[in-house]
C-alpha cells in the first residue's frame, strides 16, 4: 500500500463508518443522524444531555442505529472473531496479520484497513498490552489514538479548547467528528488524587507504548531517560489519553453477539458471548434506568436500539447499563451503579 493511501486511511474514518438510517423508525432525525425522527435530543442541569421521544412510537421500531467511533475485540476471542468488524469467522478460513499471529480477520479488506491504521501501531507490542493486564477500557482509550495516527490529532490541536455545543437542526450531531466523542462526560472535577494518579500512570505507560512504536517519529534512546522532557506531541497525546480514559468509564459500551455452532444454521448450540467494548458517541446520549425503554443488538459492531414497550410523546429513552430489576436487588444495583458510574 503506497505512503498516500496509508495516510488517508490514517487521517479519516473507513468508509464504512456511515449513516445507518435506512434502518431507523421513519428515516433519520436531522439533528441526531443516527437516532430516528422521534428521537430529540434534550439537555438540563440534572441530567445532563439525554434523549426523548417526540411522538407516539409503537413498540419494536429501531430508535438509534449506529457504528461504533471505536471498537476493541476482547482477547480471549481474537481467533473466533474478525478483529476489525467483530463478525465471527465461521464458514471460512481467517485471514491474519502479516506479522503477528495475536489477531485474526474475515478477508483481506478488515485486514488491510486495520493494518493501515490501528494495527500498523499495535502489532509489535500486541504481547505486551495482553499481557499488562490492563482492561478493554484502557486498550480502548489507546484504540483511539492509534486509528487516526498522530497528525490527525496535531490539526485538531487548536479545536480542543472550544465549548461543546448543544447539536440542532443548523448544528447537526457529527457522530464521526472526534470533538462529538472528546466532549462526552468524564467527571474530572470529581475525580479523587488516587483516581488521578492512577488513570495518570496508565497514559503513561500508554504513551511509552506509542513512543516505542515509533508513532511519534524514530525512538531516541535519550528520550528514555528519568529527566528527558516529553516533546509537544507527546504532551498531546498523553493528555488524550488520560482524557480517553476518564470518559470511557462512563460512555464505554459492552459489545455483544451470537455465538453460532460448527455453521450458521445450527442454532442449538448458539449462545450471546460478551465480545468487546467499543464507544458509541449517539447511544451515549441515553441515561440509564434499571426498567429500561429500549433493548439492544449487534450486527457485528454495530449497535441497534429498539424500543421495547409502546412510548408517549415526551417520554426520555432509558437504555439499561447492566443491572436490571428482574435480576438484581436495589442494593446491589445501588452498589454496581455507584462504584462505576457515581450515581444511584
Amino acid at each position: 500500500m503506497c505512503a498516500r493511501q496509508t495516510e488517508i486511511l490514517t487521517e479519516k474514518k473507513p468508509a464504512e463508518k456511515t449513516s445507518c438510517g435506512s434502518l431507523l423508525h421513519e428515516g433519520p432525525s436531522a439533528v441526531l443522524p443516527n437516532a430516528s425522527a422521534a428521537v430529540s435530543l434534550e439537555s438540563s442541569a440534572e441530567a445532563g444531555r439525554y434523549v426523548v421521544v417526540n411522538r407516539d412510537v409503537p413498540a419494536g421500531k429501531i430508535l438509534m442505529a449506529e457504528k461504533p467511533y471505536c471498537a476493541v475485540l476482547k482477547l480471549e476471542v481474537g481467533g473466533t472473531h474478525c478483529t476489525h468488524c467483530f463478525h465471527q469467522l465461521v464458514d471460512k478460513a481467517a485471514v491474519p496479520c502479516r506479522w503477528c499471529s495475536g489477531v485474526a480477520f474475515c478477508g483481506p479488506r478488515c485486514r488491510d484497513l486495520a493494518l493501515a491504521t490501528y494495527h500498523r501501531w499495535e502489532c509489535k507490542f500486541f504481547n505486551l498490552l495482553r499481557g499488562s493486564g490492563m482492561s478493554l477500557n484502557c486498550y480502548l482509550a489507546l484504540r483511539i489514538i492509534t486509528q487516526h495516527g498522530l497528525h490527525f490529532f496535531k490539526k485538531l490541536r487548536h479545536r480542543l479548547q472550544e465549548p461543546p455545543q448543544l447539536p440542532s437542526a443548523s448544528s447537526p450531531h457529527r457522530p464521526n467528528d472526534y470533538l462529538s466523542l472528546y466532549h462526552l462526560v468524564g467527571l474530572e472535577e470529581h475525580r479523587t488524587p488516587s483516581d488521578h494518579f492512577k488513570r495518570t500512570l496508565m497514559s503513561a505507560f500508554l504513551l511509552k507504548v506509542l513512543q516505542r512504536a515509533h508513532f511519534f517519529g524514530k525512538w531516541d534512546e535519550d528520550a528514555n531517560k528519568p529527566d528527558a522532557d516529553l516533546s509537544e506531541d507527546e504532551l498531546l497525546i498523553g493528555s488524550l489519553l488520560l482524557r480517553h480514559l476518564q470518559i470511557l468509564q462512563f460512555n464505554a459500551h459492552e459489545l455483544s453477539g451470537m455465538a453460532f455452532g460448527d455453521t450458521k444454521e445450527n442454532f442449538k448450540k448458539t449462545k450471546s458471548v460478551y465480545l468487546g467494548l467499543a464507544v458509541y458517541p449517539t447511544v451515549s446520549f441515553s441515561n440509564h434506568s434499571c426498567y429500561p425503554a429500549v433493548g439492544r443488538y449487534f450486527d457485528g459492531n454495530k449497535m441497534v436500539i429498539v424500543n421495547l414497550r409502546p412510548l408517549k410523546t415526551g417520554e426520555v429513552l432509558y437504555e439499561n447499563y447492566g443491572p436490571v430489576f428482574t435480576h438484581n436487588k436495589l442494593l446491589e444495583r445501588q452498589r454496581k451503579l455507584s462504584s462505576r458510574y457515581w450515581f444511584k
